[in-house]
């Protein structure tokens, strides 16, 4: 017997863009949550929806605010979770989006790769919406541990491997770091922003996001060869992204008052 069938899981007066891609429902402490890929001309982003799935009618009734995002970096794409044995949801996102012709335009596509997944994420609930946090076993990759205080301007050396840097306790300051001249990361104290700048590889120029932060009370930045991904607050706001990084392997940090950081090698396979 040949059965077919079509349905809108979602009212069709959203805009959904041309077309919506990898669906994922996700139960996170009791609640779930859709998160769609839709493309536009204009971008590509993973959308949420807070609410319920009606499996009898293939519907899932959204509840209450609109549309958000899991992530506001350039290249965070169709996540998908899954929950394991603890009952954790725990997610990975391609890290990679956009159009073709922006996609086709990155150095790796004349070494013969493009894009990859994005670090193991843990999903928890934070108020009404959803926080993302670096899994834990992450930590069985950490090698050669620095701690360290920063203030005015210091300058470490990141060289050429995958990174993890950890400021803690930042109390609302200002501070900024400037990671191999193609990442830019600043906040301000006196209009609590946080302004996030990569460096394109096709221009002089970059790409910049402003996202309004409230107090600034910890950062959790991961570095590879290619890739970016900070975590803001505990993860109640995330940016992933493609950094092309150049032979400049310093960071510089500035900070009007003393911070304490730690950092940290990663294992790669």
């Amino acid at each position: 017997m040949k059965v077919s069938a079509s349905f809108y899981m979602l009212d069709d007066s959203l805009d959904l863009g041309y077309m919506c891609e990898c669906p994922d429902i996700m139960e996170v402490q009791g609640q779930e949550f859709l998160i769609l890929s839709r493309q536009k001309e204009e971008n590509c982003k993973e959308i949420i929806f807070a609410g319920r799935m009606d499996y009898k009618n293939g519907r899932f009734l959204v509840d209450g605010e609109a549309e958000k995002s899991l992530d506001e970096g350039f290249d965070f794409y169709a996540p998908q979770s899954f929950v394991d044995e603890s009952g954790r949801c725990l997610l990975f996102g391609w890290l990679g989006s956009g159009e073709l012709e922006y996609q086709m335009s990155q150095p790796p596509v004349k070494e013969g790769w493009l894009h990859s997944l994005t670090i193991p994420r843990e999903v928890y609930v934070c108020g009404k919406g959803l926080c993302q946090r670096p899994a834990r076993e992450l930590k069985a990759l950490r090698k050669g541990e620095q701690s360290m205080e920063c203030k005015g301007v210091s300058v470490i050396d990141r060289g050429t491997v995958s990174l993890e840097i950890l400021a803690e306790n930042l109390k609302g300051q200002t501070v900024s770091y400037e990671i191999g001249g193609a990442l830019k990361v600043c906040y301000r104290k006196e209009d609590q922003i946080m302004r996030i700048q990569r460096k394109r590889w096709d221009s002089p120029s970059y790409d910049e996001k402003m996202l309004p932060l409230g107090c600034l009370d910890n950062m959790h930045i991961f570095l590879d060869y290619s890739t970016a991904e900070i975590f803001i607050n505990n993860g109640k706001i995330t940016f992933t992204s493609k950094v092309y990084f150049d032979a400049d392997t310093q960071i510089r940090i500035f900070s009007d008052e003393k911070i304490k950081m730690k950092t940290w090698l990663l294992e790669v396979a």
